[in-house]
């Protein structure tokens, strides 16, 4: 009976261990990512890294997003930030909301349909959240009113952060099964649901999908919002 519960500690142990590895790579490539592609309207800039923080947090489950969002807003902050610690609070809000409420829907359904569910519920609450955030934080930042900033919300910061959100919904539909796939099949991730990847119709489906919801969305960035584009940091 005790070597049965030392057994079970080890097991415990090792899977913790293996969870801390996961979130530490996850982690690692989140700001990584940062220094390959950036997007940028006036005083507003985001990145892919979501999508990397995202994805364990659907393995993991919401407070697994939260707190890989939190070292990676914080490394960012020590690191390259130019936004003081605004950009830290600001980075921490849009990445755990977007992350944490995808995690949330798809912890209740792990399926296809699930995925689409969760990733526009993180679309819509995080938009949300980051309008909130700007009415209350962004003022204090550009040293300006309330009212200035809720002017600037229907033609800039809505728009922004909604596409940020369908971008890196996009992106986590194509990366998120291939990546669990292989994460399952090492061993590294333990879980109940399948860990087969068939290039299927619904497969075909999603990532065309997430291909036409990026196009989109990088259509309406570059010609609407006059936004722009910079490669290697």
């Amino acid at each position: 009976m005790r070597e049965s519960g030392q057994k079970i500690q080890k097991q415990e142990s090792s899977e913790k261990i293996r969870k801390l590895v996961v979130l530490s790579l996850f982690a690692a490539v989140s700001y990584l990512s940062m220094y390959i592609v950036n997007f940028k309207v006036e005083f507003l800039t985001f990145d892919i890294k979501n999508v990397f923080l995202t994805i364990p947090a659907m393995l993991f489950g919401p407070l697994a997003g939260v707190v890989i969002s939190l070292v990676v807003s914080f490394i960012e902050f020590v690191v390259i930030s130019t936004t003081g610690f605004y950009g830290l609070v600001m980075n921490f809000i849009s990445s755990a909301s977007f992350a944490a409420a995808a995690a949330l829907v798809y912890r209740f359904r792990r399926s296809r349909s699930g995925s689409y569910l969760a990733l526009l519920t993180a679309t819509l609450v995080s938009t949300a959240v980051m309008l909130l955030a700007n009415l209350l934080i962004t003022p204090f930042y550009l040293g300006c009113g309330v009212s200035d900033v809720a002017a600037l919300l229907p033609k800039l910061i809505f728009p922004f952060n909604f596409i940020k959100c369908l971008v890196n919904a996009g992106l986590v539909l194509i990366f998120y099964k291939p990546i669990s796939v292989i994460l399952r099949r090492s061993g590294i991730v333990k879980t109940d649901t399948p860990s087969g990847y068939r290039f299927d119709r619904g497969t075909f489906v999603t990532l065309l999908l997430a291909l036409l919801l990026i196009a989109a969305s990088m259509v309406v960035f570059f010609y609407v919002l006059g936004g722009k584009v910079s490669f290697g940091g």
